[in-house]
């Protein structure tokens, strides 16, 4: 999960006599989606269905194939028709495409048709370094990387005058988050004056710059 956009995309979801109006809100976190439609009735838009049938799938779902889709947990119950039902689909892989549908049933076990099918794109991590903790430093200042997939990392720290004072990092490192540590020594282990450092990270064309107070 990490920090998100909500995106709205219309759809139509079939009811069992007339359409309700399906949307999709997602993704609000980094491995979640969150849809919204307005409840159909169990006679158009009249009284209140009697079962949801919601399913998603990394393939696109067909009338064909909706069964085989899997099926999120605690469902709601339909409202009365025309409210607005909302459902939180969680523990989605990130940087896959996933395709949701739904049917409705009322209390005779007549199923609709399936509605037409909302697709969304869970994000990945994106590349970030972040700013330094704690800020002012003592004995140490540390960093997060995120890269969202394997590559070369460079860190390294500079005084106000540009000279190099550490290499923190340099090499190849793992997709995901990882924490980087500066124990505020200069490359030869020797304690450095308190002062103001540049920190800067290069992960192939994109370059960060921090700011870390050493304090006394």
């Amino acid at each position: 999960m990490r920090m998100s956009f909500i995106r709205y995309t219309p759809l139509i979801a079939a009811a069992l006599a007339a359409a309700g109006m399906l949307v999709s809100a997602g993704p609000i976190a980094a491995a979640e989606v969150t849809l919204m439609w307005t409840a159909p009735g169990d006679d158009a838009m009249i009284g209140i269905a009697s079962l949801y049938d919601l399913r998603y799938s990394r393939d696109p779902l067909t009338p064909e194939n909706f069964a085989s889709g899997t099926e999120p947990q605690d469902l709601p119950l339909p409202l009365p028709a025309g409210q607005l039902q909302v459902v939180t689909v969680r523990d989605l892989v990130e940087g896959e495409v996933y395709y949701f549908a739904l049917k409705t049933a009322d209390e005779r076990g007549n199923w609709s048709v399936m509605s037409n099918v909302v697709s969304v794109v869970i994000p990945g991590p994106s590349v970030g370094f972040s700013a330094p903790w704690p800020n002012p430093a003592r004995g140490i200042a540390s960093f997060s990387v995120t890269l969202p997939q394997a590559g070369h990392v460079a860190v390294r720290a500079f005084d106000l005058a540009g000279r190099q004072v550490r290499v923190l990092a340099s090499g190849p490192r793992g997709a995901g988050s990882q924490d980087l540590v500066w124990d505020l020594c200069d490359d030869q282990g020797r304690a450095l004056p308190p002062g103001v450092y540049l920190v800067e990270a290069v992960f192939g064309d994109r370059r960060f710059l921090r700011r870390v107070i050493l304090a006394p």
